[in-house]
């Protein structure tokens, strides 16, 4: 199945990018189901990509047989959400990508599900 990657740069690359079109609480979820599905459907190696429902991006197999979401965006603009209404939730992850906050980023890492 696929899981974002511990690392908060790829996480503040992913939704706090206003160019694709994600927000994280919204789609963080169903994103990682459409790679996960698209993943178990294909046979060819190596898997780099994945493409399902609104979503697509880049993947990196894992050697315990997971799937790294390592950049992701929907597939048509039409399909993108507003993100500016996650302004503080992207202030945050920025913050924990910059080494600041690290009580909320601690509290904010185990409420995640991470590779």
């Amino acid at each position: 199945h696929c899981c974002y990657a511990r690392d908060w740069k790829v996480v503040a690359g992913i939704f706090c990018n206003s160019t694709h079109g994600l927000d994280m609480h919204f789609d963080a979820v169903p994103m990682m189901e459409s790679c996960s599905h698209y993943v178990n459907s294909r046979t060819e190696n190596p898997i780099k990509v994945f493409s399902h429902n609104k979503y697509e991006g880049l993947v990196s197999a894992r050697a315990d047989g997971k799937f790294e979401i390592k950049d992701a965006w929907v597939r048509k603009k039409k399909w993108a959400l507003d993100t500016t209404k996650q302004e503080a939730a992207c202030a945050l992850v920025e913050k924990c990508r910059d080494g600041k906050a690290k009580k909320e980023c601690a509290s904010l890492r185990e409420s995640m599900v991470w590779c």
